[in-house]
């Protein structure tokens, strides 16, 4: 009875600060209405829901799987809004905890284990200084990465690997073709892929046997192979497959270049990886690898262990690919993070609950340390939800709706407008389609790749769709270069290879739009009853 009521405990209280979570972070990316990133993947998947394609009538360098759900999402829901975006979000979210708590469960019989690890991973996965947005490529790619994990753990059979029984193999075919779909969201993915090949490495290295090793490793290999293969072949069969590899493989390239990767260390470190202190000090606390203790894992399951540890290493040195110090690059290191903290709380659950003197002293204590270090990502997403609460989002949030609605209510739904800058929220808010494919313009400051040749498309584009209203919002920031103020003088060296296109458009703009309104930062130009000299004209 005591043991039934304490896993009743361990389950029920697991599962109250899972939905509480979960409803904290999802309330918190419905308010947060300045992530850019967020509501462009939102009107990428609006255009692609409506019959567009990617890369011909979008552009950007992220692979089409983020794209896709939203898409997928806005078809099931009968709406293309914010909300329907954060609801995908939030779904992804809870099949990445339900992963963790699986993992944890294949890899132990202790309830308080697997609880363990799903109030780990909802905390962290939903942590304001992590999520950083909602809908974010990094969520859908976590929830892909998590279950790819559940299912290579599934596939390892025992210390003493031989040939692989039918289940096995098929476990371990899903777990590559789950990652090979992960990437189709965030290339980053691979790291999975490179955990898993070193775990089969080392049990080879600790059973000797190779040629079993070989064929597991190329079963893996093939379903990873084959989302990607099929997404490639849709894009070949549309015209686009060109298009896709240069933005989410070539462009990417020089898109990691472009940033200080290995100088961002130690920034990147302090800013964020300090918020996982909490859940690294329990399962360092717990001394899951101590001989001799017990613990709770399952007999012949220490490969699944040691998989852990790989991939949480991977996962980490992975999270410094991207160019900027960003959190949602450390939310895969949430995943093999989850599984361990929960490993050890149901050590730490065992040595508390069942033992007397310096061994229960040694479980308060992991636990104390780990409660104090909790209370930083503890005490910031309460600051970050009171905020929220207080606010209606920020002054340029509403700015970005403001100009959407004056363009809703200036021109008709198939009318084409433009934004200048980085500003997706005034696209996906007005619904209108753009005037280019070039709506993150800000790739063209923003990798080591020269795009002038692009540029000039988009030149085109915008003399060929004459749209009916274009929004400046470029006049402050890192893109700060106002359509209708003189190109400052102090342009980086990548941007002063744009000089003379920029001011062929600026003329352009002149000649043919007048300024509407201004919002704040925002300057909206409704075009001319009658255009006058086209950009071809322009000196």
């Amino acid at each position: 009875m005591w043991i039934l009521s304490r896993r009743s405990l361990a389950v029920g209280t697991a599962i109250i600060v899972v939905v509480s979570c979960t409803a904290i972070g999802s309330y918190q990316k419905l308010r947060d209405l300045d992530r850019a990133d967020s509501a462009l993947y939102a009107y990428g998947g609006l255009l692609l829901e409506r019959g567009g394609r990617l890369y011909r009538d979008i552009w950007d360098h992220k692979p089409p799987g983020v794209y896709a759900v939203d898409a997928l999402a806005f078809r099931l829901a009968g709406e293309a809004s914010w909300r329907v975006a954060v609801g995908a979000d939030t779904v992804a979210t809870l099949l990445a905890v339900a992963a963790c708590v699986a993992l944890t469960w294949r890899l132990t019989s202790s309830v308080a284990a697997a609880s363990g690890a799903g109030v780990a991973a909802a905390f962290y996965l939903n942590l304001a200084a992590l999520h950083e947005g909602g809908g974010l490529a990094e969520v859908y790619m976590t929830a892909c990465l998590a279950w790819a994990g559940w299912a290579f753990v599934g596939s390892r059979t025992g210390e003493r690997l031989g040939l692989q029984p039918p289940k096995a193999v098929g476990l371990l075919a899903l777990s590559g073709a789950l990652a090979g779909l992960a990437t189709l969201c965030k290339p980053t993915a691979l790291t999975t892929m490179a955990a898993c090949l070193v775990a089969m490495g080392v049990e080879m290295l600790r059973c000797g046997r190779r040629g079993d090793m070989l064929r597991q490793a190329g079963v893996y290999l093939a379903g990873l192979a084959g989302p990607p293969v099929l997404v490639g072949f849709l894009f070949w069969r549309q015209g686009s497959l060109g298009e896709m590899i240069d933005a989410s493989l070539l462009y990417n390239f020089s898109y990691v270049e472009h940033g200080a990767t290995l100088q961002k260390l130690w920034t990147f470190h302090l800013q964020h990886n300090v918020l996982l202190l909490a859940g690294l000090a329990i399962v360092l606390g717990a001394g899951l690898l101590r001989r001799g203790q017990g613990g709770p894992l399952r007999e012949g399951k220490r490969a699944g262990l040691r998989f852990l540890l790989i991939w949480l290493l991977f996962e980490w040195l992975g999270s410094y690919a991207g160019n900027f110090n960003n959190g949602q690059y450390l939310l895969s290191c949430v995943i093999p993070l989850s599984c361990l903290a929960g490993l050890s709380a149901g050590y730490l659950w065992r040595t508390v609950g069942l033992q007397r003197g310096g061994g229960r002293l040694t479980g308060v204590s992991c636990v104390a340390v780990s409660l104090a270090l909790a209370w930083l990502p503890v005490s910031d997403q309460w600051r970050q939800t009171v905020r929220l609460v207080h606010s209606r989002g920020s002054g340029l949030a509403m700015d970005q709706i403001r100009a959407a609605e004056t363009i809703r209510a200036g021109c008709e739904v198939g009318d084409r407008v433009w934004v200048w800058g980085y500003a997706p929220q005034v696209y996906l808010a007005a619904q209108r389609p753009p005037a280019t494919r070039f709506v993150f313009d800000g790739a063209f400051l923003n990798s080591g790749r020269v795009m002038r040749a692009e540029f000039g498309e988009m030149l085109e584009d915008l003399e060929r769709s004459r749209p009916v209203y274009i929004v400046d919002a470029a006049t402050t920031g890192w893109f700060a270069i106002w359509l209708n103020r003189p190109i400052p003088q102090d342009l980086s060296p990548q941007a002063a290879q744009y000089q003379d296109q920029l001011r062929q458009l600026q003329a352009w703009v002149a000649r043919n739009y007048i300024v509407q309104e201004e919002f704040g930062e925002l300057i909206v130009y409704r075009r001319r009853a009658e255009q006058g000299v086209a950009l071809s004209a322009q000196g």
